[in-house]
This record gives C-alpha cells, structure tokens and sequence, in this order.
C-alpha cells in the first residue's frame, strides 16, 4: 500500500526510456514466481485518505500474507484532507493500519518514506532537513511501538544522493515531465534501486518473507544504457549492411 512512489505505471518496451515507475512495480523481480504481487498503491494518497477511500479494506479483503507500507509524502501535504501530523494523525493511521492488517491475517513491514525533493543548495549534496525526516523518524517510531519491522528508503537515499552527487543522482533516479525536471518520483532505474533496496533489508527485518529472494537478480539499466544500446546496435547493423555491400 502506498501512493505514486510505488504504484504501477504502464510498461514500454524495452528499447525506450519509460519516464516514471514505482518500486512496487519493480519489488517482485527480486522474489521467487510463487510469491504473488498485488499493487494496491495509488497515486496521491496519504494514510488518511487510503483509510478514508476504503483502500486499505480493500488491499486487505485480498488476504494477503504480506503487507508493504509506504506513506508520507501526501501526508505532509497542506490540504486537510489528506495532511497528517507526523507525531500525532499520522502515527495513528499508521497503528491502524497495522492492527487491521494483523486481524486479517497479514505480516505488516513498513517502508520509510522516500526525500520529498531531489535538490542540491551547493550544487551536489541533497537539500537537509529534506522535508520528510519528521514521518520518517514517526513511522521508525511506530514500528518500534507496534513491533512492526521498518524498512528505510528515506536515509539511504539521502546518502546516496550525497555520494554520487545530485545532478546525478537526477538523472539515474528522476526524469522529466512536461519539460520540467521532476525531482520527487523515480525513473524506472531509480524504482527498482529503491526495490532491490528493500528486498535487500528482508532477511533481517521479516524471515518468514526472507524464503522467498532470489539470490541474484540483474539490475534494471539507468537511463543512458538503453538509448546507447540502441546506437550500437544501430552501428552494428549498418556495419554489417557496408560489410554485405561490398
């Protein structure tokens, strides 16, 4: 369950660059085929609305065994219908997500929040505090209450933005939209590091999900790969067309 980070968009083949994707797309290709997948995130939802709109009901009706969490971004949004104090309304959806999962049967992990911005003030480090720390440290802090085991996305990113610096990490995990550069959701790249990302904090976190992992999957190409891919193998046709001419 989550919002636009992690659901479905539409596939493209594999020779174009596809401009968005969420992790929750991508999460099954680092798990054994028998493992189901249901995607039940939709885009701009926080913890309110998911509970409000029936969703989290619904997601739950589908017995699932297993249930991913991720919510913060549309929490911190300033319209009321979908904002939820971190330490407070946000907290409390989060516990109620939590007990509803476990009386339908389901295993609850939480996944941390991902930066509300892909931004850098001296060009390279990511822009700190970024904007979700506060639901991030709240939902640390409710899975340590309800005993639910927190997957992190939001810190790692930050450190990871910082190592490779925020213009490229931009281009490796952003993409544009509408010709503006969009600094908060993924490419397909930057979805499926964030997923191999949680696959790679499950055996600690939940053992019975843990049986499951492939023991190595191969990554989704960044951005630049497959158009370059497309012009050496553009190259090498018209190599081999010469080669036949002559």
């Amino acid at each position: 369950m989550g919002d636009s980070i992690v659901r479905d968009y539409p596939e493209y083949p594999w020779y174009f660059t596809v401009p968005i994707q969420g992790w929750g797309h991508l999460i099954p290709r680092y798990f054994r085929p028998e493992l189901q997948w249901r995607n039940d995130a939709r885009g701009h939802q926080s913890t309110t609305s998911f509970i409000a709109e029936g969703r989290v009901a619904n997601a739950l009706a589908a017995q699932p065994r297993f249930l991913l969490i991720m919510f913060g971004i549309v929490d911190a949004d300033a319209d009321p219908y979908y904002y939820a104090a971190p330490d407070t309304l946000y907290r409390q959806n989060l516990h109620r997500m939590v007990t509803d999962a476990r009386a339908a049967g389901a295993e609850p992990i939480f996944v941390t929040p991902t930066p509300i911005r892909r931004a850098a003030e001296d060009g390279w480090h990511v822009a700190r505090p970024n904007g979700l720390e506060p639901w991030a440290d709240a939902m640390i802090a409710q899975g340590a209450e309800d005993g639910v085991p927190v997957a992190d996305l939001q810190y790692w990113l930050l450190d990871e933005y910082d190592r490779i610096g925020v213009p490229t990490a931009q281009k490796l995990y952003g993409l544009e939209q509408d010709g503006a550069q969009d600094t908060v959701h993924f490419s397909p790249y930057g979805a499926d590091q964030a997923a191999r990302h949680i696959a790679a904090q499950i055996p600690q976190l939940a053992p019975n999900l843990a049986g499951y992992l492939l023991q190595s999957v191969a990554p989704v190409f960044p951005p630049w790969a497959k158009p370059a891919f497309v012009a050496l193998l553009g190259l090498a046709a018209l190599a081999a067309g010469r080669a036949r001419a002559r």
